[in-house]
């Protein structure tokens, strides 16, 4: 949620909020977190950021597909990551 607010353009917030009524938001749990951590203290990157380690270890958890705009910020070799078009 926070990643998505944060990249939020002006005039994008009533579709915004439409879409995340339809979503499953999936709380972050201590297991979650420490699987994020595991991720941010063994993956050597210089790009990776805490909040991609969050949202791949929910993922990995939840036995989800992760899907994003840009495969690099998921180097994690035990989730599933497809690559889609944004836009």
């Amino acid at each position: 949620m926070a990643e998505i607010f944060a990249g939020i353009r002006p005039g994008e917030e009533e579709k915004t909020r439409a879409l995340i009524d339809n979503l499953e938001v999936l709380d972050v749990t201590r297991e979650i977190a420490e699987k994020a951590g595991y991720y941010k203290g063994t993956i050597r990157s210089q790009t990776l950021e805490l909040d991609d380690c969050l949202i791949a270890a929910t993922a990995l958890l939840h036995r989800a597909v992760l899907a994003t705009g840009n495969g690099k910020h998921y180097p994690m070799r035990d989730v599933e990551v497809r690559v889609v078009a944004c836009g």
